[in-house]
């Protein structure tokens, strides 16, 4: 007989004897995934009759074993080699691949404190909720096949603090029972859902995750609806929170400016956001780097405030919005003391001209303002960077800037990427329009009051003191004539 395995689907088989192809029939898998065993025939001819096989699961893929013999073998070989079959697929549905329907014993949950890293397939089921003392909930770390919603007796894990499962196929709403997993996160511990298909509103109850400082990962799905504002009470939440690729609306909540200890990283991109960028925000005084919302629908300007935060030193991303207004001069002040060195506001709606403060601002590396509608002539002012360390690029393309990059500029820029010279349909290197014309100041005003009286215009003929009192001519008293009493005729 003839003996071949693979652990791939599809794959080829053949021995270095092999001179007949024969197919290989598993029990479970779809037909597109059937392999072909090929094995050294007999001297007649390879037949196809007798050969059998058998499929077991190996983290997602299907494990086929495939054996055939001669019609002529005995029948104590068949059950030899049927024997060898069978083992080897206890093997390996004991030790590499779990049914998640039937793998939870509810009779070993009082003394289960971990379910991790197996190759889990089917549903979460419902008995997962029995499982109280559970510390650590690993059922999917990329690429298996678990799929459904999550049940709503997760919420009776209390105790667990790591909760993975991402990169399945999780369909559905997070259950607002997530609020009692009071234990996510303790201890340094983080959760991660992302890549899933989970949909629907991020539930209000995230906020009751009060021992997770660190690493929420819910990223790379379909949630909807809005950031919930219970995120502020999230108060001891330090790092790393990725809510990106998603579906979600509405505006940035002002109660995140209550989460005084984040200090870095924010990625909401690749979302529908809209409203202006909360001034709470820049409370975040302690906040480094990873604020990125672009590709989104923000609109109103760039906070004043966001000169506050001087530790600032990396990656504030804000392209691709509806921002308007002016660059506010206080962005000069970010990273002061720190250096600041990805600055992103292009592809917004900004106007107004560069401000001349920019000269003392800390880019170290790339400050983009392109493709926005800003006006005027670059300043001088610029060429002071150098002295705080000139970024690699600054970037001022595709607005409608006018007049030439000044020699002061141009004359330090050797040793950096100046990112303004080719200015491409901006209006660099026409003249800019000549100021307005002050208005004359030749007569001011009078700055006091005439001191000449004002002449009365009253007349001045006394009023009598009092009416005339002549009495009026009494009416007649004479009768008047009476009418006729003779009857018509």
């Amino acid at each position: 007989w003839n003996y071949c395995s693979s652990l791939e689907r599809g794959a080829s088989y053949s021995t270095t004897r092999g001179a007949s192809t024969r197919p290989c029939r598993s029990l479970s898998a779809p037909a597109r995934h059937l392999p072909t065993c090929r094995g050294r025939g007999s001297g007649r001819g390879s037949s196809s009759e007798g050969l059998r096989s058998f499929a077991v699961p190996f983290r997602g893929r299907v494990v086929h074993e495939c054996f055939g013999w001669r019609q002529q073998r005995s029948a104590s070989m068949k059950t030899v080699n049927m024997f060898r079959v069978l083992l080897l697929w206890t093997m390996a549905a004991t030790t590499l691949g779990y049914n998640f329907d039937t793998y939870l014993y509810p009779s070993n949950a009082p003394t289960t404190t971990s379910i991790s890293y197996g190759a889990y397939t089917g549903t979460v089921p419902t008995e997962l909720g029995l499982f109280t003392g559970l510390n650590y909930l690993y059922i999917a770390d990329g690429g298996q096949s678990l799929y459904g919603t999550f049940p709503t007796q997760i919420g009776h894990l209390s105790r667990t603090s790591s909760f993975h499962c991402y990169g399945a196929s999780m369909t559905g709403t997070l259950p607002t029972e997530i609020g009692k997993m009071e234990y996510v996160g303790y201890n340094g511990d983080y959760t991660m859902l992302y890549s899933n298909s989970l949909t629907g509103q991020l539930p209000t109850e995230m906020g009751q995750l009060t021992a997770l400082s660190h690493y929420l990962q819910w990223q790379s799905n379909s949630f909807t609806g809005t950031l919930p504002t219970q995120i502020g009470q999230m108060t001891q939440y330090t790092n790393v929170l990725y809510l990106y690729s998603n579906s979600i609306g509405g505006s940035i909540p002002t109660q995140l400016g209550q989460m005084t200890a984040f200090t870095n990283v924010l990625e909401l991109y690749y979302n529908k956001l809209t409203g202006q960028i909360p001034t709470q925000f820049c409370q975040l005084t302690a906040f480094t780097h990873g604020f990125t919302i672009y590709s989104n629908s923000i609109t109103g300007t760039l906070p004043t405030q966001l000169g506050q935060m001087s530790v600032a030193k990396q990656t504030f991303d804000f392209h691709t919005n509806s921002i308007g207004g002016t660059l506010p001069s206080e962005l000069a002040n970010m990273g002061s003391s720190t250096m600041i060195s990805f600055l992103r506001p292009y592809r917004n709606s900004i106007s107004g001209t560069i401000p001349t403060e920019f000269g003392d601002a800390h880019f170290s590396n790339n400050a983009y303002f392109y493709s926005n509608k800003m006006t005027g002539s670059i300043p001088t002012e610029l060429a002071k960077m150098s002295v705080n360390g000139y970024p690699q690029y600054l970037n001022f393309q595709y607005n409608t800037l006018c007049g030439t990059i000044p020699t002061e500029v141009t004359s330090i820029s050797s040793a950096y990427t100046w990112y303004t010279s080719a200015q491409a349909g901006t209006g660099i290197g026409t003249d800019c329009p000549p100021d307005p014309t002050p208005l004359p100041t030749s007569s001011p005003l009078p700055t006091t009051l005439p001191t000449t009286p004002v002449p009365s215009l009253l007349p001045t003929t006394p009023v009598p003191s009092q009416l005339p009192t002549t009495e009026p001519t009494p009416l007649p008293t004479t009768e008047p004539t009476p009418l006729p009493t003779t009857e018509p005729t």
